[in-house]
């Protein structure tokens, strides 16, 4: 089984967090990103529209091309996207917005392909891959 789809909008990355200091216990929070928790129901609701099926128990693989906005100041010689944000990042957002919507759980996965390009209309274009269940011989 092969689900394909793509997810318009910046890719948000998942693992920065932000520390602030609670009024209530004087104790440092962690909170993720505003934009985290919205981009990973994006995330699910594009991945629900193709893949209506049971959840997937088995080993599958993650194919993940990210296309970023270039920033402004980098100068055009630079051709990769070697600035922020960070690519396994991005990977481990797309991992748990699938959990629970294509697959059980992302330690599922057991290949990922993941690129960064700069692109101008951000986005990232998935394909998830079942894995043969047959036993590999080493």
């Amino acid at each position: 089984m092969i689900v394909q789809f793509t997810v318009h909008g910046q890719p948000v990355t998942q693992g920065s967090m932000r520390a602030l200091i609670s009024k209530a216990t004087g104790r440092a929070v962690m909170l993720p990103s505003k934009t985290l928790a919205p981009w990973r129901s994006t995330v699910a609701w594009e991945a629900r529209k193709v893949f209506q099926g049971p959840l997937i128990e088995g080993a599958v693989s993650l194919v993940a091309d990210f296309y970023v906005r270039r920033p402004k100041g980098l100068p055009k010689r630079w051709v990769h996207a070697i600035k922020k944000p960070d690519l396994d990042k991005l990977v481990r957002a797309i991992g748990d917005g699938l959990s629970g919507v294509v697959w059980r759980d992302d330690s599922q996965v057991i290949s990922i392909t993941a690129t960064k390009h700069y692109g101008l209309t951000p986005r990232v274009e998935v394909i998830i891959t079942e894995v043969d269940e047959k036993p590999e011989v080493r």
